[in-house]
């Protein structure tokens, strides 16, 4: 009657995973360094696009505004490659989770 139609969890095949898989940070691990990586790729763009606007609406001189306008876009260029890593790692945690989950590894751990 209820929950005959929900989908049954498989659990997934040890061998699809790669060697680096067993050997690689937690998923726990993984999300705190995509969280640290949001962090700084947001800080950044936020710098960069703020040292690009500004400068391009209150330098008036060219030869000041320019290097400014470099310096604010490789910022803001840093700042998108740190989100795209912690993105990254935010599907390797749930990969991992998978791993941990179909493995019998994860579960509620008290500490007493």
């Amino acid at each position: 009657m209820f929950g005959n139609d929900l989908p049954k969890i498989e659990k997934p095949d040890i061998n699809q995973f790669s060697g680096s898989m067993m050997r690689s940070k937690s998923s726990g691990e993984y999300l705190q360094s995509a969280s640290k990586n949001l962090l700084i790729g947001t800080g950044l763009f936020v710098v960069g696009a703020s040292a690009v606007t500004l400068s391009a609406t209150l330098l008036n001189d060219y030869n000041a505004q320019q290097p400014v306008l470099i310096l604010g876009g490789l910022t803001s260029l840093a700042g998108l490659v740190f989100s795209v890593k912690g993105y990254i790692d935010i599907g390797k945690a749930g990969k991992r989770l998978n791993y941990e989950i179909g493995a019998g590894r994860a579960g509620l751990v008290f500490n007493w």
